[in-house]
């Protein structure tokens, strides 16, 4: 009886090992058959391939993705496309990043669908290898939340290692593609590059051997080896380079070698790099560690009379640091993967126009332009950043709301000047930001700034749509600081003592002033706030034309010692009342000049101050307007 219990406890277990042998199989089958298998939804990913015998409609818009591979920690990026419709996802890989090749680990793919995270295992191919056809690759669907994947053209074909020169000449010779970019031909080396800037060495004769054939490839030298372990394939005259649309660098290659500048009939000539490499579109590197000062820096067609780059896509895992203008003005830049970057350096991408998301979870420090005129750029992560440096994001007009910089403490001039598309900003930490930070920020709602202390000059001028500004700290604003922001209506400083020239000039929803510790307001401060009808501040100086073109009608200044001239001209539309303290201001000339009012009564204490030259001065130049003084 023993014996068979224990004989059916083993039949049982065998059966379940079976079961779960084959469910790790691949199914294997038509579309219909791959749908039929796929049944209804649910959260598990099952691994898959069919024949493509069917067809496959999509209707939505590509959009860029992320695949990353399971080799923890060192994750390594790269990219395609996916078209989503329904519930259903198809998944394109455009580019794989070919330091992959041989790898035997399968890879992960990533992409936002339906405000959702898609994390998908693909299997590694038959054979052991990985298509390295980045234009033709496999293509993966994910049907009632499972994963299948098609077989596409060149997928699962074995890339043969070139090991000498002979090799590559003979298998460019032979090859039947390469004519055209979208044919490149894959070519996997393993030899030594040499001293790459030396004429003789294998990296030049390697060049030449792909110019003399005329024929584009994706070119990996992931496993050759060379002298030294910077990458420096810079050279007078071009060969090869025009004809590489795909490069992945050794991965002896620690750093890229920089570019450099020239004095030409008094101006600067800049060389990157990789200023040969007309078509180069994708670049990476496993164990690039640095990217030197403009490596990649676009070059100037006199025929297009403008700057341009061919770089598409970017990927170096292990990259720490981005030296300055590294890919300025690389302006068909859309993807980049550089997971674990800590620094970046001032106009490193700088005009980069093209791209539209970038993600830096290890920098805390944004240098000078360094996204300046991305204007693409939609989305900016930076969980740890702790300094935006000058014109930063300036003129990233796409660039949206809810960005996480809840560790910013210091923002530089026009950091985010220009960027319309921002609604709403929290920045709990910021102690300092610079002169038009915030300038034009036409779609800016509301703005917390619980630690600020000082709003320098023109820091959120012309943000139109503002209306709820938090500033409990604010001590200083700067010269035009609100200016222009026309829908505005209320305003609270608490700790405000402060305002400079043109502050709010022409808020012309401006309503309602409180200012309980204000002691000084500039010229034109207020000028042109039309809806503003009343006024009571314990201020004691008014710089000239502070209230000009307003609508006041109740003005209250119990503590003022001087005010300038003209500080209520052109103001009013009903008769006027303006309330003094104890002691008579000095006053300038012409206070009501050109009022709309037609009377204005001054009331003031019954003393001595208020003699009949202070009110001669307060009548002086106050033409067609009748003035009445008030003793209480």
């Amino acid at each position: 009886m023993r014996k068979m219990a224990i004989l059916f406890i083993k039949i049982i277990i065998a059966g379940m090992v079976i079961a779960f042998v084959f469910a790790c199989i691949p199914f294997e089958g038509t579309l219909a058959e791959v749908r039929e298998k796929a049944g209804g939804g649910g959260p598990d990913l099952f691994g898959g391939i069919w024949d493509g015998s069917d067809d496959y409609t999509i209707v939505a818009n590509s959009k860029v993705f992320k695949l990353v591979k399971t080799s923890l920690p060192d994750k390594e990026y790269q990219y395609g496309s996916y078209n989503a419709s329904g519930n259903n996802v198809e998944l394109t890989i455009n580019y794989l990043d070919p330091a992959m090749f041989g790898k035997e680990t399968g890879w992960l793919s990533y992409a936002e669908f339906q405000n959702k995270h898609l994390d998908i295992y693909c299997p590694k191919k038959q054979n052991g290898t990985i298509s390295m056809e980045p234009l033709s690759g496999d293509t993966i669907f994910i049907i009632g939340g499972k994963t299948f994947v098609k077989r596409g053209e060149g997928g699962g074909v074995t890339v043969p290692k070139l090991t000498t020169l002979s090799e590559v000449e003979e298998y460019l010779k032979n090859h039947a593609d390469g004519n055209i970019q979208s044919k490149a031909i894959l070519l996997s080396l393993e030899l030594y590059l040499g001293t790459m800037t030396d004429a003789g060495s294998n990296w030049q004769q390697l060049l030449n051997i792909i110019g003399k054939y005329e024929k584009f490839v994706y070119l990996n030298l992931s496993k050759c080896t060379m002298s030294g372990n910077i990458f420096n394939p810079k050279k007078s005259v071009a060969t090869g380079e025009p004809y590489i649309v795909s490069l992945v660098l050794p991965e002896v290659a620690l750093s890229i070698e920089a570019g450099t500048e020239e004095i030409v009939l008094g101006y600067p000539v800049i060389h990157s790099t990789f200023e040969l490499f007309e078509n180069l579109s994708s670049i990476g590197g496993a164990e690039i560690t640095a990217i030197n000062q403009r490596a990649f820096y676009g070059r100037y067609v006199e025929a297009e009379s403008k700057w341009k780059s061919p770089l598409i896509n970017v990927s170096f895992p292990k990259a720490r640091d981005i030296y300055k203008e590294a890919f300025k003005l690389c302006t068909s830049l859309v993807t980049i993967s550089l997971p674990r970057v800590i620094s970046i350096g001032e106009s490193a991408f700088y005009q980069c126009s093209s791209l539209d998301n970038v993600r830096f979870e290890w920098v805390d420090s944004i240098g000078d332009y360094t996204f300046y005129q991305c204007r693409q750029l939609q989305n900016a992560e930076f969980p740890i950043v702790r300094y935006i440096g000058e014109s930063a994001f300036n003129e990233c007009g796409a660039l949206a709301t809810g960005i996480d910089f809840s560790e910013v403490i210091t923002i530089g001039d026009s950091a985010f000047a220009h960027c319309s598309n921002l609604s709403n900003i929290d920045f709990p930490k910021v102690e300092t930001i610079g002169g038009r930070a915030f300038i034009s920020c036409w779609g800016l709602d509301r703005v917390d700034f619980p630690l600020l202390e000082e709003i320098p000059g023109e820091a959120f001028s012309g943000c139109g749509n503002l209306t709820d500004i938090n500033f409990p700290k604010v001590e200083t604003i700067g010269i035009r600081a609100f200016s222009i922001c026309n829908k505005l209506e209320g305003v609270s400083f608490p700790e405000l003592t402060f305002i400079s020239d043109n502050a709010f000039d022409n808020c012309t929803n401006l309503n309602n002033l409180d200012l309980p510790k204000i002691e000084e307001i500039g010229e034109a401060a207020f000028v042109f706030c039309t809806s503003l009808t009343m006024i009571d501040l314990k201020v004691e100086k008014i710089g000239r034309n502070a209230f000009q073109n307003t609508s006041l009608s109740s003005i209250n200044l119990p503590n003022v010692n001087n005010i300038g001239n003209s500080v209520f001209s052109y103001t009013g539309k009903n008769d006027m009342v303006v309330t003094f303290g104890v002691n008579a201001p000095v006053v300038g000339s012409s206070l009501f000049y050109e009022g709309y009012y037609k009377t204005v009564t001054v009331r003031h204490p019954d003393n001595a101050s208020y003699d009949d030259d202070w009110k001669n001065a307060i009548r002086y130049g106050q033409n067609y307007i009748t003035i009445d003084f008030e003793p209480f």
